[in-house]
């Protein structure tokens, strides 16, 4: 759904914002910084929503009027960070070049005082984007929004997720560091079962991240198995896709066994090996407690690798002493600008100078 996807990918954008307005160097008032905590948490979830919506049919009049007031909330608050980011910056700069004596302190006078109204300003405007949040939050539950009016029965669509999961590896760009990383953690520590989950927002390269792991750690588990969760979940498509990897001779018969017969399957080929199970793109804590209970815990240094774009959900799958949340980072601008040019234009030097300046924007719009 085209509504749904621009929606969703103004506040892919804006969440890295909203996420860099919480750092230090802006000293949030109190209140504004619960209030950016709050609009992220709210935003997060229609987002959840919108993606969801985007996999079905066509909706109706209702939901396009809900998909895109949501949309320009976005935008507005978006509009109202890099309103603030500019003039931080800016104070930042004057107050790098004050000299000292009588000018200079009049001058640092005028900045603090220019300085406070700004964070002032921002509380505010918080204040009121908090209350418009709440207004169309409650909009969609009056209404009784239900993605399940959307999606048509029986609809499967194609894996979202196909050409990342083979993806070669000579087109991913700006990950060898956060492959490293996890993979020295799944290849330390306790040898108890163990859970890492991968989170961030749409579009970061979750699932690329995570499949790479999978192919470095290649030969250091006796069972592996990668498998997608998604937002219409099935539990006895994942628990035969998770089988069919870990125990193919029974292929044939999965077909006519029940959840209760493929999990304890399941549970009886893992018990004893050291496995590495990857659940990509958990979308509920329900979700994820069915799948946990197929996954038995041993002493064999076994290893959950799940990714979500739900934080909650992230810490509701790392919910044991040792378990990791690993927050995936937007891409840095030069990682960004040979990903984006290796797609457009197959190659990471391929841009037309006519061209730059419109792909600079977008690159900025993107931020990662």
């Amino acid at each position: 759904m085209e509504r749904a996807s621009m929606a969703g990918g103004a506040m892919a954008s804006l969440a890295v914002k909203l996420n860099s307005i919480l750092m230090p160097k802006y000293e949030l008032m109190t209140g504004a910084r619960a209030d950016v905590i709050f609009l992220r948490a709210e935003l997060e979830s229609m987002h959840a929503f919108l993606e969801k919506l985007s996999t079905g049919r066509d909706p109706d009049t209702q939901v396009k009027t809900w998909t895109k007031e949501v949309r320009e909330l976005a935008y507005d608050i978006e509009d109202i960070m890099d309103e603030f980011m500019c003039r931080a910056h800016a104070q930042a700069v004057r107050a790098n070049h004050e000299s000292s004596g009588f000018l200079g302190f009049t001058r640092r006078v005028t900045r603090i005082v220019a300085m406070a109204w700004t964070h002032l300003r921002l509380a505010n405007e918080l204040k009121a984007l908090k209350a418009r949040t709440i207004e169309v939050s409650e909009r969609r539950s009056r209404y009784k929004f239900d993605e399940d009016i959307w999606v048509s029965e029986g609809h499967m669509g194609a894996d979202p997720h196909i050409n990342t999961l083979y993806a070669d590896v000579p087109d991913l760009v700006g990950i060898d560091n956060q492959v490293n990383n996890i993979v020295e953690w799944l290849m330390g520590g306790a040898t108890t079962l163990k859970v890492l989950s991968i989170v961030g927002f749409a579009g970061l390269g979750k699932t690329t991240l995570a499949m790479e792991v999978f192919r470095s750690v290649e030969g250091q588990f006796s069972c592996r198995a990668f498998a997608s969760v998604s937002q219409k979940f099935d539990m006895k498509k994942l628990l035969k896709d998770l089988l069919s990897q870990v125990e193919p001779n029974e292929v044939d018969r999965m077909d006519t066994w029940e959840d209760g017969q493929l999990i304890r399957k399941l549970r009886e080929c893992l018990l004893n090996k050291r496995y590495l199970i990857v659940i990509d793109d958990v979308w509920s804590k329900s979700a994820w407690e069915k799948v946990r209970c197929a996954l038995p815990q041993n002493n064999h240094n076994s290893r959950l690798l799940t990714t979500t774009r739900i934080e909650s959900v992230a810490k509701s799958c790392c919910s044991e002493p040792g378990d990791c949340v690993y927050r995936i980072e937007p891409l840095n601008e030069s990682d960004s600008k040979s990903l984006f040019f290796k797609r457009i234009f197959g190659d990471k030097d391929g841009c037309p100078p006519q061209l730059k300046d419109i792909s600079d924007q977008i690159l900025k719009k993107c931020c990662g």
